[in-house]
C-alpha cells in the first residue's frame, strides 16, 4: 500500500513569501514551527538556517513521520539495535537514491536550491541521520540548500515549490523501496549475520570466520567492489570448517615500547617514547603497544608491510650484531597470548621462524587455504627465548585537557581562529587546531563524517 503525502504549509508559506529577497537569517523565526506533510502526522521542521547562498553546511530540517507510513512494523523491524541500524541505513540509501532521481538541483545561485546527500560507502555505519523518537515516530535530519540569490537573499517562490513538491516525491520513493520484494529483509540479514557471527566466535574462542564461496579479491586497491572473472571462491580446509547457526535458522559454513626497543644508541629511554621521526620498527612497536592498551585482543600483521627487524631476528645476525636494542615480535607473541590473551595473525611468505610458535598454520595452495599445521610440526623448528621484559597491558599515560585545544593560529592574517576541526581534501587527514592527524592507515574509516566525529570527540 502506498501512502500519499500532501504538503500543507499554510501560514508558513505566507511567511516564506514575505521573506522573499531578505537574508536567510530572517528565517530563524520559523524554527520550531513544523510544516505539515499530511494528515498522518508527518512534519518538516526547520532546525538550522544556512548563513548564505550555497553555504556549507546547508539548512537542516527535521523530518518526522510514522513508521507505518513507510510500511515499517516497529515490532519486527525496529525491535533490536542491529535491526534499527540496518533499517536506518536502508532508509538513508533509499533516500539518497530518491533525491537523485526526483529532486531538481540548482534552483538558485551558487548551487543553492538542492537537497544535499552524502556519498555512502558500502559499509553500514551507525549514524544519527535517522532515529526512533520516544513517541514512536521516526525522525530524520535532512540537509538542503534553500534557493537564493547572491550573496544571501532567499528566493521565496522557489523555496515554496521545492518544499511542496520534492519531500512528498522522496517519501513515496522511499516507501516503494521498503516494499520492494525482500530488499529490506536482505539488508537486515546482511547486518544481523556478521553481528551474530562475532558473538559466536567469541563464545568458541575464535578470531575470524570466512564463509565458503566468499569472493574475497577486490577489483583494485582503490575500491571495495569484488573482482570480476577469474576469482576462485573461498573454501575452508575440512579440518578447520565450522557451522554457525544464524538468526532465523540460517546456517553459514565455512606507548611503552621498551619491551620491543630496549634503548637506541643515543641512550634515550623508551619507556615513555616520543618522536616525530620514528623508524619502521619503533613505529610498529608503538602502534602495537597502543593497540593493546586500547583493549585489542587480536593483532593482524602482514610481513610485506611490516618492519622485518621488528618481526624476527635471524640467529646468525643476532650473534653478529651484539647489543641490538630490538626484541622482535617473535619473542613476545607467545607471552602476548598466554599472559594478556592477545592473539596474533601473521601473513608471511618468506620466514620460517614463526612456524615454531604458531598454534595453527594455513598454507595457500592454488588460491585455496590448506591446514598445514601437521606438516609444519614435522620440520626441525626451534622456539624463541622468553622476552627479557614483559609487556604492560595498562596504559600509564593520562590525558591533559590543554593538549586538545582546537584553536588555530592563522599566521598569515595574524589571527586566532577559535575552533578548526575538519577533514582535509585527502579526507583521512584531520585538521585539528594547529595540528594535522594522519589517519590514512586506519582502514576502518570509510566516510569523512567518521573523521569529523573523531575530531569532535577530541
Amino acid at each position: 500500500m502506498r501512502t500519499k503525502h500532501t504538503f500543507r504549509p499554510e501560514e508558513e508559506c505566507i511567511q516564506l513569501h514575505r521573506l522573499g529577497g531578505r537574508p536567510y537569517a530572517a528565517m530563524r523565526d520559523l524554527k520550531g514551527r513544523p510544516f505539515q506533510l499530511g494528515a498522518g502526522g508527518q512534519t518538516l521542521e526547520l532546525v538550522h538556517v544556512q548563513g548564505s547562498t550555497g553555504a556549507q553546511p546547508a539548512s537542516v530540517f527535521r523530518l518526522a513521520l510514522l513508521p507505518d507510513s513507510l510500511g515499517l512494523n516497529p515490532g519486527s523491524h525496529l525491535n533490536t539495535a542491529a535491526r534499527r541500524l540496518a533499517v536506518f541505513d536502508f532508509l538513508l540509501r533509499a533516500y539518497v537514491a530518491a533525491v537523485r532521481e526526483h529532486c531538481r538541483p540548482n534552483r538558485g545561485d551558487e548551487g543553492s536550491g538542492a537537497f544535499q546527500v552524502p556519498d555512502l560507502p558500502q559499509q553500514v555505519l551507525e549514524r544519527n541521520v535517522w532515529q526512533l523518537e520516544p513517541d514512536g515516530r521516526l525522525a530524520s535530519l535532512v540537509r538542503l540548500s534553500l534557493p537564493g540569490r547572491r550573496p544571501a537573499a532567499l528566493i521565496a517562490r522557489e523555496a515554496e515549490l521545492m518544499l511542496a513538491e520534492e519531500p512528498p516525491a522522496v517519501l513515496a520513493a522511499v516507501a516503494r523501496a521498503v516494499h520492494q520484494r525482500n530488499a529490506l529483509e536482505e539488508h537486515i540479514a546482511a547486518v544481523e549475520d556478521p553481528e551474530a557471527i562475532a558473538g559466536l566466535l567469541q563464545q568458541r574462542g575464535l578470531v575470524a570466520f570466512v564463509p565458503d564461496a566468499a569472493r574475497q579479491p577486490r577489483r583494485s586497491g582503490a575500491t571495495d567492489l569484488p573482482a570480476q572473472g577469474g576469482v576462485v571462491p573461498f573454501q575452508a580446509p575440512e579440518s578447520l570448517r565450522i557451522v554457525l547457526q544464524l538468526p532465523g535458522g540460517r546456517a553459514v559454513r565455512g606507548g611503552n615500547i621498551e619491551p620491543f626497543i630496549a634503548g637506541p644508541p643515543t641512550g634515550r629511554s623508551t619507556d615513555r617514547f616520543t618522536t616525530e621521526n620514528a623508524s619502521g620498527s619503533t613505529s610498529q612497536a608503538g602502534g602495537l603497544v597502543e593497540a593493546i592498551w586500547a583493549g585489542a585482543r587480536l593483532l593482524l600483521l602482514d610481513e610485506d608491510t611490516s618492519a622485518t627487524n621488528f618481526l624476527v631476528r635471524d640467529p646468525l645476525v643476532d650473534r653478529f650484531v651484539c647489543g641490538d636494542p630490538i626484541t622482535p615480535l617473535l619473542v613476545h607473541a607467545p607471552s602476548l597470548f598466554e599472559e594478556l590473551g592477545v592473539s596474533t595473525v601473521l601473513v608471511s611468505g618468506s620466514n620460517s621462524q614463526f612456524l615454531g610458535i604458531a598454534d595453527c598454520i594455513l598454507q595457500m595452495r592454488r588460491w585455496l587455504p590448506v591446514d598445514g599445521t601437521a606438516d609444519a610440526r614435522r620440520l626441525p623448528l626451534s622456539l624463541p627465548a622468553r622476552p627479557p621484559q614483559a609487556l604492560c597491558a595498562v596504559d600509564p599515560r593520562r590525558l591533559a585537557p590543554h593538549n586538545f585545544c582546537p584553536d588555530f593560529h592563522d599566521t598569515k592574517r595574524n589571527k586566532l581562529v577559535p575552533e578548526r576541526i575538519k577533514p582535509l581534501q585527502a579526507w583521512r587527514v584531520l585538521e585539528y587546531g594547529d595540528d594535522q592527524l594522519d589517519l590514512q592507515a586506519q582502514a576502518a574509516l570509510v566516510d569523512p563524517v567518521q573523521v569529523l566525529c573523531i575530531g569532535r570527540a577530541l
